[in-house]
């Protein structure tokens, strides 16, 4: 009663005979043909629908095993495509993985090579994070003339002297385990009394999680350096304290003794008041000129005889004259310098000299008082 209705152009009703017929191959059921009627089947329309029911069974499982094979071969298709595209990724990461070897063991052999190089030009020791020595080349065992078995496990200021409770110390090791790279220049006293100066750079080696373990000390002995500094900076005090004693000899030769400084060519270059006072003429008046304007004839051919020698190199001293602008003669005790430049050519001439005008004057009134004795003693004989 609940059955659909069997209708044509006729009209419709319901069915009075079902026929349900297995869709079956090789035993398996791939379906149900259901065939609904007015009437009862015959035998003969059962056979032929069992017969109709084993082709339609082997019609869907063919197009069943098409349907699976197109997907299949769908499928292998997508994993050929997808395979291959994983052979080319493969490929590419094995290139790169290639690359990143060969990259790698390049830098190897760098480093390897700086390693060396670092190890025959430098002394080079190596520290853990206590400050204990694991590694030192014989480079480094050389310059501290130590045995490597005498320094190992020895902490960092038993080998080079330092102390090791001072706040800068502290702090040093503090920064390097802490990943930093730190300079520092230290006085190391070697078993034979001898005192050497080291530049030593530590850099700290991290592990893969970028702790610090050791700390890579390369070190270069710089006491030639130090001693040069040193001796150049005891020179330059020295040149120091020359330059305060010539200056104080200056100014003291400028209050005792007249000076003057000539060129070559006898050009008046430089003077002081002493010299002003004693000439009698003012600095602006001689300056730039040549010494022989302000000379009487005697005191130039004096003075010419004089310039001669200081050009050959020779240092004059003796006593000249000089005659001032109101006809009055001095008497000075003058000492002529050359000075030569680092050419080895004379580019001045230094004067130097002392007033002896009254002692002069003296000698001259003895002399004079000593003829007119001895013109006495000549008359005296004379009479009798």
């Amino acid at each position: 009663e609940d059955y659909i209705n069997i209708s044509s152009g006729l009209g419709e009703t319901k069915p009075s005979c079902l026929l349900l017929m297995p869709l079956q191959l090789e035993d398996i059921t791939l379906g149900v043909l259901e065939i609904a009627s007015l009437r009862v089947f015959a035998d003969f329309e059962i056979e032929f629908v069992e017969n109709l029911a084993e082709s339609i069974a082997s019609a869907v499982s063919t197009v069943q095993m098409n349907m699976r094979t197109s997907e299949l071969l769908e499928q292998s298709q997508e994993q050929a495509r997808e395979m291959a595209k994983q052979e080319d990724i493969m490929r590419q990461n094995m290139e790169e993985l290639q690359t990143t070897q060969e990259e790698s063991a390049r830098r190897e052999s760098e480093i390897s090579g700086i390693l060396n190089a670092i190890h025959n030009s430098s002394h080079v020791a190596e520290f853990n994070m206590d400050e204990e020595l694991i590694s030192i080349n014989d480079k480094f065992c050389q310059l501290l003339e130590s045995q490597r078995t005498q320094l190992l496990g020895k902490k960092y200021p038993e080998i080079v002297g330092v102390n090791k409770y001072t706040d800068d110390y502290k702090l040093f090791w503090q920064e390097i385990k802490e990943g930093k790279t730190l300079t520092r220049i230290d006085k190391v006293s070697l078993i034979n009394g001898q005192d050497i100066w080291l530049r030593q750079t530590f850099t700290p080696i991290v592990d893969k999680e970028g702790n610090p373990f050791k700390a890579l000390n390369i070190a270069a002995d710089i006491t030639e350096t130090v001693e040069q500094r040193e001796s150049l900076e005891k020179q330059a005090n020295e040149i120091t304290r020359a330059n305060i004693e010539m200056k104080s000899f200056s100014v003291a030769v400028d209050k005792a003794l007249i000076k003057c400084v000539y060129s070559p060519a006898g050009q008046i270059l430089e003077l002081n008041e002493n010299y002003e006072h004693i000439t009698g003429f003012t600095k602006k008046e001689m300056i730039g000129k040549n010494n022989r304007v302000f000379l009487q004839r005697v005191e130039k051919e004096q003075f010419d005889k004089i310039w001669e020698d200081i050009l050959k190199d020779k240092q004059y001293s003796g006593v000249v004259r000089r005659t001032r602008p109101t006809g009055e003669e001095v008497w000075l005790m003058s000492t002529f310098t050359p000075v030569k430049d680092e050419n080895g050519n004379i580019f001045k001439v230094f004067f130097l000299g002392q007033d002896i005008t009254e002692r002069k004057l003296k000698y001259q009134l003895l002399e004079e008082a000593n003829k007119e004795i001895d013109r006495l003693r000549n008359q005296v004989d004379e009479q009798k």
